[in-house]
Formats: structure tokens, sequence, C-alpha cells
């Protein structure tokens, strides 16, 4: 790879990073001067960046003003339903697939949720539900493809998440949603230890619904300051 093209990547990855992370704020303006300066690069590279995550639905670009992509309540509809009809197919195809190992990791689970829902409702000082249900959540869900046996639908929905993922972490602050965001969870892992498709789709569909629901009323309160 040239040096271009590794600057290039590299300056793509970190601001795409910082978006995903919420570094940088919905509806935030960035500047190619400010970036640059941020990352210890030239203008060149962070140019080549925001151009591809203008493409990618990342930035929106008006004029000679980028800012952090604001997505609209339509768009988070059209989302998530696309979002639904994937991963309600996808916790069924893993009820129906799932081996007594995989049976036994999802009990796993189940056992490691509960324990951090007793953590919460303690509010231990050391204890942060943003730090620890980051990797939880992945893990589950990496082993929820796996188990499915489809990895085609992960790189889908992995894609459709970017476009939301930014508001994830004001939800995460809210306890009451993070004990039934968990609880959500259990349900589908629950589904698949006893090997009942419909049961996991309906679970899976209603942790959807909630988390449409959450998100849109969060892009409705804070969305528009």
């Amino acid at each position: 790879m040239s040096d271009k093209l590794s600057r290039n990547n590299k300056a793509y990855e970190a601001i795409k990073k910082r978006i995903m992370e919420v570094e940088y704020l919905p509806g935030e303006t960035l500047s190619e001067s400010r970036i640059s300066e941020e990352l210890g690069m030239s203008r060149t590279p962070v140019r080549e960046a925001f151009n591809r995550l203008v493409q990618e639905g990342l930035l929106q670009s008006k004029g000679s003003r980028t800012r952090v992509a604001v997505i609209s309540i339509d768009d988070l509809r059209q989302i998530f339903e696309a979002k639904q009809a994937l991963e309600t197919m996808i916790a069924s195809l893993a009820a129906e697939k799932a081996t007594d190992k995989d049976r036994k990791t999802m009990q796993e689970y189940i056992i490691r949720m509960e324990e951090m829902k007793k953590r919460i409702a303690a509010r231990e000082p050391s204890f942060s539900y943003m730090k620890e249900w980051k990797p939880l959540n992945y893990a589950f869900h990496e082993d929820l493809y796996r188990i499915a046996g489809n990895s085609r639908i992960e790189q889908i929905v992995d894609t459709l998440n970017q476009f939301w993922h930014g508001w994830r972490n004001g939800i995460m602050r809210i306890e009451a949603l993070s004990i039934r965001n968990i609880n959500e969870h259990i349900d589908i892992c629950a589904a698949i230890v006893e090997k009942d498709p419909k049961k996991a789709g309906e679970a899976m569909k209603e942790h959807l619904d909630s988390l449409f629901n959450t998100v849109k009323e969060v892009i409705t309160t804070f969305g528009r300051m």
C-alpha cells in the first residue's frame, strides 16, 4: 500500500471511529483544518476521508460545510424495518440450529446478564454499564450470527447500524432502559436455549421495536437542539 493510501485510510478510520463513538456529535460541523490538526496530518487525507464518509452517509456536505450526519425519523424507520426482517430471521435460525454447546453458551450469557442487572440495581460505584455491556453485547451478537450460520446478514446489519449508533451512548446512560435492554436479550437467549425458533424471532422483534421507539424518542427530543 502506498504512503498516500495509508494516510488516507488512517484518516478515514480515525474520523469514522470518532463518529461511531460519539466524540463527534450528530450535527457537529467538522472542518478540514481542525481535524487535520487533531490527527496530526495534512488536510489532503482528511479531505479524502470526508469525501468517503459523505458517500457512506456518515457525514453530510452542503457547500463548504461538512457535518456529522443527523438521521431523520423516516431514515430510522427504514433502517429498523430492514434490521427487523434480517435479525428476526437470524434469531430464529440460531434457535433452530443451536447445538448443545451453543445452548450452553446462551445459558452462560443469561447468567452474565442477570449478574449485570444485579450490579446496576446495587449501584456499585466501580460498575460501568456502558463499559461492560459493550463487549458482552458484541460477543453475544457474534455468537448469534455464528450459530445461525450467516455472516452475509451480519455484514448488512453492521452497515445499517452505523447510521444510528451515534445515539447509543445517550440511551445507555438511562438506567431503566439498560435493565429493559438486558431483559430483552435474556429473552432471546432463553428462546435459543429452548430451541424455539418462533419464540426467538418474536423476542428479537420485541427488542427491535423497543429499541426503535427509544432511539426515535431520543432523536426527537435531542436531535433538533
